[in-house]
């Protein structure tokens, strides 16, 4: 999770109440949509991770862009309420375990079927 030179990574939060059952997959659409709308005029722009904290209806994202109007401009092209924007500093990329969190979810463990007494 690296900005590229010239950029800055800021951590954007909005309240977003959604349902429980709701998917989620929308608002990741929706901002990646966005930015590539966005990507004839800033090319820098690049959504480095999406977070939804339920028990808070919070969307929380990182976002490398070259400054903090690119990125309140990405929410407004997203059609999501406005942000809060704060410029911050990534100190450490855990990739390899959110990947094998997800990984986990999209692969869940079936347990094996019971057979009759009897059965081979």
């Amino acid at each position: 999770m690296t900005a590229e030179p010239g950029t800055d990574c800021y951590l954007a939060e909005v309240r977003l109440r959604v349902e429980a059952s709701e998917d989620l997959s929308w608002i990741r659409r929706s901002l990646d949509a966005a930015c590539r709308r966005l990507s004839a005029t800033n090319s820098t722009l690049q959504i480095l991770s999406v977070v939804h904290i339920a028990d808070d209806d919070r969307l929380s994202c990182i976002v490398a862009a070259a400054g903090l109007e690119h990125v309140q401009h990405l929410f407004d092209i997203a059609l999501l309420p406005s942000a809060r924007v704060l410029e911050v500093q990534v100190l450490e990329v855990c990739t390899s375990e959110i990947e094998i969190i997800q990984a986990k979810r999209a692969s869940p463990v079936v347990p094996p079927t019971r057979r009759s007494p009897g059965e081979s």
